[in-house]
């Protein structure tokens, strides 16, 4: 898709592509972007490379009713009343996710090889870090010459502005540039006081992850440290290929972008978005064990001290017996039993995850209170309720029913505590009498 195409065209395609696509329609507000987002989306969505359209794009497709359509976009204007199905890495952009990626200094050093990569931490540490640092000082001279409205620096053309014996940027070429077209003298020394970020987050969210990955490309082709020329060359667009085939998927997880399509997912259910590279349970029913923990580290993370989150943790009563009457494949038909009841009632509301044995976790973020203790009790209702007809079915006189701990929070609490609460509200259910939801606070 492109600008000079007329948008009622465009809107009169999306609209046709949505009665013969089962998952969601995913706009994207840029075409390299898009390339990444292909290999994110769920075998039934499509990904639309909308390039400075996305949004009214998706708001005139919208307008006329269409269902399961999504944008990912790269800009801060988002309209207000279109945030909970417009995404934004938390970063800007995707080439900033890649970046950091744990998978991105592997790429460098088998394009560029270990003597040259391990010449580059001796002489100016990780240097992707670096790449991002020298993209963060020229946004921020871009940024000085708007504001005094003088002509920006351009990047085009590292090799103009970057001294390539230091990696580092050539100010006396920037001064003599921007100096003579008039940017302050106070302008360009606040920029060059700027100093390197501890964690390469700090450098890359104030910059176009694209400039970094510009930058770093060029110094396969000019950076020599300690005089080793890398192995192998790479433009900018080779090496943003190389970066998302190695990404690994579950690293975008650790990004707010991820838990807001979660939540759309959760919320429109017809229209499945995101491709699933986790592993369920081994009952192959909700998610494994192995993610709760981190998810809940990550969600009181993103939280911070104004989101709130629902926790639940629950458990079968009665389950021993299942056991003693039907065996170890009667009780996993218990616990697949309670898992897809539990998802059933609380699917669309959290994250529902299997903790082992019979124990079943719920992660709900953005539930109110009362919403929260709604949906604890509905889960405990409905457990009841379908485990009386599964236990006269199975001959089995003491029916299981649930007792579920309850924990409402915000991202302040560390995720040890939350923990630590799950565990205190669950067993006072037990101790109370089963069947019950307990709340702490």
């Amino acid at each position: 898709m492109r600008e000079y195409v007329d948008l009622s065209v465009l809107v009169n395609w999306v609209s046709m592509l949505r009665a013969g696509t089962d998952g969601a329609i995913w706009l994207a507000d840029d075409e390299e972007e898009a390339r990444f987002y292909q290999r994110c989306k769920h075998h039934a969505a499509e990904v639309l490379p909308a390039p400075e359209v996305a949004i009214r794009l998706l708001e005139n497709v919208e307008s006329r009713g269409v269902q399961g359509v999504v944008a990912t976009v790269r800009t801060l204007q988002i309209p207000e009343h279109a945030r909970e199905n417009i995404f934004r890495p938390s970063l800007g952009d995707v080439a900033s996710i890649l970046l950091i990626s744990k998978s991105c200094d592997r790429v460098i050093e088998d394009i560029c090889g270990t003597p040259w990569f391990k010449a580059c931490e001796k002489e100016v540490g990780p240097v992707r870090h670096r790449a991002a640092w020298i993209a963060h000082l020229i946004e921020q001279l871009r940024k000085a010459c708007i504001e005094e409205k003088v002509r920006p620096l351009d990047l085009g053309s590292p090799t103009d502005v970057i001294r390539w014996d230091l990696f580092d940027v050539a100010w006396d070429r920037v001064k003599a540039v921007l100096g003579d077209g008039g940017l302050s003298t106070e302008a360009l020394e606040l920029t060059m006081r700027i100093k390197i970020g501890n964690e390469i987050k700090e450098d890359i969210i104030e910059c176009d992850g694209m400039d970094a990955v510009q930058l770093l490309a060029a110094a396969t082709q000019f950076f020599r440290p300690r005089g080793i020329k890398a192995d192998r060359e790479v433009d900018a667009a080779g090496l943003i290929g190389m970066l998302r085939v190695a990404f690994d998927l579950e690293e975008l997880e650790s990004d707010e972008m991820f838990w807001c399509m979660r939540q759309w997912e959760r919320r429109n259910d017809k229209y499945p978005l995101l491709t699933q590279w986790r592993t369920l349970d081994s009952l192959g029913v909700v998610w494994d064990q192995r993610y709760w923990e981190r998810d809940l580290a990550c969600m009181l993370r993103l939280l911070g001290s104004g989101g709130r989150l629902a926790a639940l943790q629950m458990d079968l009563d009665n389950f021993k017996p299942v056991n003693t009457s039907l065996g170890q494949a009667g009780g996993d038909e218990a616990i697949r039993f309670f898992c897809s009841t539990v998802k059933k009632v609380a699917g669309n509301a959290g994250e529902v995850y299997r903790r082992g044995g019979d124990e079943v976790v719920v992660l709900a973020p953005g539930l109110d209170d009362r919403s929260a203790r709604t949906l604890a009790e509905e889960v405990r209702a409905t457990v009841e309720t379908q485990f009386r007809d599964w236990a006269a079915q199975h001959g089995i006189q003491a029916a299981p029913t649930a007792s579920i701990g309850l924990v409402l929070t915000n991202g302040d609490r560390a995720t040890e505590e939350v923990v630590q609460m799950l565990d205190a509200a669950q067993l006072q259910a037990k101790n109370e009498g089963k069947n019950r939801v307990v709340c702490l606070r």
